[in-house]
């Protein structure tokens, strides 16, 4: 994108709630340059449109929460979204681990894993409560996020992976209805937590698949709404 960002040097632009009431730019000038301030929601829709290629699509983007976006090329609107995002990782992650969001795929490596009946993970999965698929929903999908904790051992690497599933798979299911509300089956997917975890991007495609949606995973996803900002 280097030659799109040339165009843009010495411009000066910001969004998200945290920059714009910070009393550091209230006086709307950053070392003498103007800055413009972007609607967040407006910025994630054209960041994802030009990561993505796509003129039209749909844009989950799992920041410390995570909103929900159709964009199509002016049209930019707010579906939607979830409170469950990166910040739930941070927050759980210290909570139960103390340990920051970048050592939990690490610990999750060493889990047991989660074949159907399996009995290791700490989440309850459809073959657990009925012994077989139901419908569209295999044996091995998750029925209850943590629901074995008290039949099974809690050691830190099924906790790991237990919460990462659980934000992933919560994230994924509701983006696909959202996705299906809006006409659309592909889902693009920015933030740093996609981008930075393959855990998280390989449960995302499992999820998707299973509701009949396309992932799409992008270079560069963590500076969706940065470079958004600067499209806006």
């Amino acid at each position: 994108y280097r030659g799109f960002l040339d165009e843009f040097v010495g411009r000066r632009s910001i969004t998200g709630a945290c920059a714009i009431h910070s009393r550091r730019f209230r006086e709307k000038r950053f070392r003498s340059t103007p800055i413009v301030f972007v609607d967040e929601i407006t910025a994630i829709g054209r960041g994802a449109e030009l990561l993505s290629r796509k003129k039209k699509g749909f844009v989950c983007n799992i920041g410390t929460g995570t909103p929900f976006v159709f964009f199509n090329g002016h049209n930019i609107r707010h579906v939607g979204g979830t409170g469950v995002g990166g910040g739930t990782l941070a927050g759980l992650a210290k909570l139960l681990l103390d340990c920051e969001v970048e050592g939990l795929e690490k610990l999750a490596k060493n889990a047991v894993g989660d074949s159907v009946g399996d009995c290791g993970s700490l989440d309850l999965t459809v073959f657990d409560v009925v012994g077989s698929s139901v419908g569209l929903v295999p044996a091995n999908a998750t029925a209850s996020n943590f629901g074995k904790v008290l039949a099974a051992s809690s050691g830190r690497e099924e906790i790991a992976k237990s919460l990462l599933k659980l934000v992933a798979e919560s994230v994924g299911t509701s983006a696909c209805f959202a996705a299906k509300s809006c006409g659309c089956n592909e889902i693009v997917f920015t933030g740093r937590v996609v981008d930075k975890n393959r855990f998280v991007r390989e449960r995302l495609s499992q999820v998707t698949a299973l509701f009949g949606c396309k992932p799409i995973f992008t270079p560069n996803a963590t500076y969706c709404t940065a470079i958004g900002t600067l499209l806006v």
